[in-house]
């Protein structure tokens, strides 16, 4: 919506931009020490405690006030973000195939891209790609109100 439907072009990155993705490759080595002794519980909470420290650092960077403060920063911050949930989204494949599928489409990632030999930085998302429009990836449940006759 801000960037015209495209990934931003990042500026320099700041110590918190680097120390989330920096995190990438010690999830991805915490992920595979789990699933060499088949403990897939295990995996599956390093990808989420990577989910936890990218939702502390949009919390914290807040692009929805950089917008006005600093656009520059919101742009960084928003390539920051894609990169990091293109990351997750490759990792979370096995367990979440469908929502990573659409992470992924939405973000432009071709299919020969999704492997984990294109995480992190050599493989980064090319700033200006084209990007669709965000949308939900879980549907919404809606609980029918009882009746007080119930």
């Amino acid at each position: 919506k801000n960037c015209d439907g495209a990934l931003p072009s990042p500026g320099d990155l700041t110590d918190a931009d680097n120390a989330l993705l920096g995190q990438v490759g010690p999830t991805l080595d915490a992920m595979r020490t789990a699933m060499d002794v088949q403990a897939i519980h295990q995996s599956i909470e390093a990808t989420w405690a990577l989910i936890a420290e990218a939702d502390r650092y949009l919390a914290s960077e807040e692009p929805w006030v950089l917008r006005k403060t600093d656009p520059d920063r919101m742009e960084t911050v928003l390539y920051v973000a894609a990169e990091i949930i293109r990351n997750i989204a490759i990792m979370v494949q096995a367990s979440i195939p469908d929502a990573s599928d659409k992470l992924l489409n939405m973000l432009s990632i071709p299919g020969d891209e999704r492997l984990f030999e294109h995480l992190g930085e050599r493989h980064r998302i090319k700033p200006g790609t084209k990007i669709e429009r965000p949308q939900g990836l879980f549907p919404r449940i809606e609980m029918e109100k009882e009746s007080k006759d119930q």
